[in-house]
């Protein structure tokens, strides 16, 4: 626990100089990260003592709300261009890639649903509607877009979108009967209430990659849990959410 052993050097430091309380961190995560940043902050809490807060939302949302003043001491988006724009906007740190995901068409648990290639989903679509994260600004749905471009199948569905705020409202759409599919991150099928239909191919858009980055002037305990983060510990807790772990190597 290499991470572990910095943490308890640099707090060392702090007490020497007469510094020994540890405030709670304030990390703004992408919505789809909801679960596993769950339990990353128990485990890291178990470890050091020091608690950590998540404000949830999609990473366009929590970007313009950071760079509007919000108290956030690490961002987690899930895609490079609102990384970015906090990073010019707020002044953070450079962004590290900390885990990576993929795309899957979803249907609701107990529909009889069918899809075995991609390019189906025009005609099992129907005149229904797709869920998805608004493209305009949503990293799921921009990822999804440049899936549906690059298959040939954007210009057919286009107007029978049903977009959300974030990809987890996206997927409640499917899980209600709101949306007979909806295109949501891998990790996201957890929920008892939707299924996989389709595993999206990776080449059909950009490389799914979450970063994460500190704002200046972060105490310890900030990067203690952002070392944390990008621990093997960490790397076992994604794993086990359906992320994948190896984006810093």
């Amino acid at each position: 626990m290499a991470w572990l052993a910095k943490f308890v050097l640099a707090m060392g430091i702090l007490a020497g100089a007469g510094g020994t309380s540890l405030a709670q961190v304030q990390v703004f995560v992408a919505a789809s990260l909801i679960d596993v940043m769950g339990e990353a902050g128990h485990a890291f809490e178990a470890q050091t003592g020091i608690g950590v807060r998540f404000i949830h939302a999609g990473s366009s949302t929590l970007a313009q709300q950071i760079v509007g003043g919000a108290p956030a001491d690490i961002f987690i988006s899930a895609n490079a261009d609102w990384m970015r724009f906090v990073q010019e906007g707020a002044g953070f740190g450079a962004g590290l890639p900390l885990f990576g995901n993929s795309l899957v068409v979803i249907g609701r648990v107990g529909s009889e649903i069918s899809l075995n290639s991609f390019s189906q989903l025009n005609d099992v679509l129907g005149s229904q509607r797709l869920a998805l994260g608004d493209p305009a600004h949503v990293p799921a749905g921009i990822y999804a877009r440049q899936a549906l471009q690059n298959a040939g199948i954007w210009g057919a569905v286009e107007n029978r979108l049903a977009p959300a705020a974030n990809v987890r409202d996206a997927l409640l759409l499917v899980a209600a009967g709101a949306a007979p599919l909806g295109i949501v991150y891998a990790s996201d099928v957890r929920d008892p209430r939707v299924r996989t239909l389709y595993e999206i191919d990776d080449s059909l858009h950009e490389k799914i990659v979450y970063w994460g980055a500190v704002r200046p002037n972060a105490g310890a305990d900030v990067a203690a849990f952002f070392s944390f983060l990008q621990s093997e510990d960490m790397d076992e807790i994604a794993l086990g959410y359906g992320f994948s772990a190896n984006e810093r190597k």
